[in-house]
C-alpha cells in the first residue's frame, strides 16, 4: 500500500486546487491525492486501482458488512412484510385482507423508492470521481462545487427516503408500548387512514440496514451510509426485482 501512495505525478501543486477543493475531494474518501501538496497519485496505475479498490472494498465491509449480507437484510424485511398476518378474529375478513395488501404494498413502494435513491446517490459519486480525473480543466472548480453539491444533495434524500420506510414499518407492522400504539391509532383515525388489525412483530432497530450503522444527515456522521449505499450497489437490480 506504501508503494501505491508514493506513486505520484511528478508535478507542482495544481492552481486548481485550494481549501475548498481539498475538501470536496476529502468527501470521497478515495485517498487519490496528497491533501498537504495538491499532487494527485497516478490513477492510471493498474497497481493504484487495484490497490484503491482492495482498500475501499476491505474497509466497507468492516465499518458496514459484506454486500451479502446487506442484501440479505433486505430480503429478510421482504420476507417479513410477504409473511405478515391479520389477527384470527379478522383473517378472513375481505376488507381487512385488502388494507393488509394494501398497506404492504406502500412499504414495498416505500423500499424501492429508497434503492432508487441509492442507485441516484452512487450515480452521484460517480460522476464527482470523473470530474476529478481532469484537475487542468478550465471549469474544474465549478465542475466540482457543482457536482460536490448534487451529491450531498442525493445523500440527503437517500437519508430522508430510509427514514420515511422505516418509520412506516414500525408504526405499521411492529410491535411498540400500548400507549404508543393507542397514540398512533388515535392520529390515524383522526386523519381517516384506517389500519388493519394485523399482528405486529419485532424488527430489527434499522429495519432493512445493519443495527450498528447510523443513519444521520448530521457532518461526520454521514460516511455509513455513504458505505452501505456503495456496497450495496452491485445487488440493486436483483433487489428491486425481488421488491415487486
Amino acid at each position: 500500500m506504501e508503494k501505491i501512495k508514493r506513486q505520484e505525478m511528478n508535478q507542482a501543486p495544481n492552481s486548481n486546487f485550494d481549501r475548498e477543493t481539498f475538501r470536496m475531494l476529502k468527501n470521497q474518501k478515495t485517498g487519490d491525492f496528497n491533501p498537504e501538496s495538491g499532487a494527485i497519485y497516478d490513477q492510471q496505475s493498474p497497481d493504484f486501482t487495484k490497490g484503491i479498490k482492495y482498500k475501499e472494498a476491505e474497509r466497507v465491509s468492516r465499518e458496514v458488512g459484506s454486500g451479502d449480507k446487506l442484501e440479505k437484510l433486505i430480503e429478510d424485511t421482504v420476507d417479513k412484510l410477504d409473511s405478515l398476518e391479520l389477527e384470527p378474529a379478522y383473517a378472513d375478513n375481505p376488507y381487512e385482507q385488502k388494507l393488509l395488501s394494501e398497506k404492504i404494498k406502500i412499504a414495498k413502494h416505500y423500499l424501492g423508492d429508497s434503492l432508487n435513491h441509492v442507485i441516484e446517490y452512487v450515480d452521484s459519486i460517480k460522476d464527482m470521481g470523473s470530474i476529478k480525473l481532469d484537475p487542468e480543466s478550465p471549469d474544474y472548480k465549478d465542475d466540482l462545487r457543482r457536482s460536490d453539491a448534487e451529491r450531498q444533495l442525493k445523500h440527503n434524500s437517500l437519508i430522508d427516503s430510509i427514514n420515511i420506510i422505516n418509520r412506516f414499518i414500525r408504526n405499521q407492522f411492529a410491535k411498540m408500548p400500548d400507549d404508543k400504539l393507542s397514540e398512533f391509532e388515535a392520529r390515524e383515525k383522526a386523519a381517516n387512514r384506517p389500519l388493519p388489525h394485523v399482528q405486529r412483530i419485532e424488527w430489527p432497530k434499522n429495519i432493512f440496514l445493519p443495527d450498528n450503522l447510523e443513519i444521520s444527515a448530521e457532518p461526520g456522521k454521514r460516511e455509513q451510509v455513504m458505505d452501505w449505499a456503495i456496497a450495496l450497489s452491485e445487488s440493486l437490480a436483483k433487489l428491486k426485482e425481488k421488491i415487486k
